[in-house]
């Protein structure tokens, strides 16, 4: 894993979604997961790929960050490039 972070959580729940830049299952990606601590504790995480290289850089991903305000806003700092805003639905 590269970099997590924290958003919103999902409607109804009451536990932040989970976003992080890495593999999943040997995958890399951008992924979100907004699962409970009983489906965390069981292992039973359900990652969805949101994205793989944003708008085409393979530069390095630093931070990423879900917005606490809006479900599915996230935002990604690379090593050099900069900061991206995303809208997930």
């Amino acid at each position: 894993m590269y970099a997590f972070g924290f958003g919103r959580a999902f409607a109804n729940k009451d536990y932040p979604t989970v976003y992080i830049a890495g593999f999943v299952n040997n995958i890399w990606g951008i992924w979100r997961a907004s699962n409970s601590l009983a489906e965390w504790n069981a292992n039973a995480v359900d990652w969805v790929k949101i994205g793989e290289f944003p708008i085409g850089s393979f530069d390095t991903i630093r931070t990423v960050e879900g917005d606490m305000n809006i479900y599915g806003n996230v935002y990604i700092g690379f090593q050099g490039f900069g900061v991206i805003y995303g809208k997930i639905q």
